[in-house]
């Protein structure tokens, strides 16, 4: 009874307790507001002239995560994740007409390189800023479904593409991509963040 009652809280005791992964309210707004300027940073360029304008902000915003997440390793390696699959959704959302990219350079035929920063830049929140989400997959499929299709919206708006389709559809298949983009990434998210503890 005795080794068995001892058996049980030394299991307890070695599970890994992940609160140290949690950020503070502090640290989840700085983030959220690294997010906004890169994201401007990056879609405002493009349209205007600077579509570098966006790798700067991103850098710095890179330079501070590593510095203050603990899960800056495992964010990082998401990040590499999120650049790939970005690539795939937004090089298909130009063959398929939904999108027409501001200077689509590298190659007109494949993703432009500088839209790929809001996708390392949306990961960089998925451990921190929107770790509220992690084990919410329903929700975070209704964030995507609804967030997205707002946020390239105001892209548009300032300059860094226009609709190849009718904008409602355009916005969405935006919204449909995004809501089985967004619980995924949450997903890897939470893998990784566990990985790295």
């Amino acid at each position: 009874m005795d080794t068995s009652l001892k058996t049980s809280i030394s299991t307890s005791e070695c599970e890994p307790v992940n609160t140290s992964l949690k950020p503070g309210w502090v640290q989840i707004l700085i983030n959220l507001i690294f997010f906004q300027a890169v994201w401007f940073a990056t879609v405002y360029g493009p349209g205007n002239g600077i579509h570098w304008l966006g790798l700067p902000a991103l850098v710095v915003f890179s330079g501070y995560h590593f510095f203050s997440a603990v899960t800056a390793r495992a964010d990082f390696l998401l990040a590499a994740v999120a650049i790939i699959i970005g690539f795939f959704v937004e090089t298909a959302y130009l063959r398929f007409d939904v999108l027409i990219y501001a200077f689509n350079m590298p190659s007109t035929v494949f993703a432009p390189y500088w839209i790929l920063f809001l996708w390392a830049n949306f990961a960089l929140t998925l451990n921190t800023g929107l770790r509220w989400l992690h084990g919410q997959y329903f929700m975070a499929a209704g964030l995507g479904f609804i967030g997205a299709p707002v946020a390239y919206f105001s892209g548009v708006k300032l300059g860094a593409a226009t609709t190849g389709m009718t904008p409602a559809f355009a916005y969405l298949a935006i919204a449909v991509s995004w809501a089985l983009v967004t619980p995924a990434l949450i997903f890897l998210a939470r893998i990784v963040s566990r990985r790295s503890n």
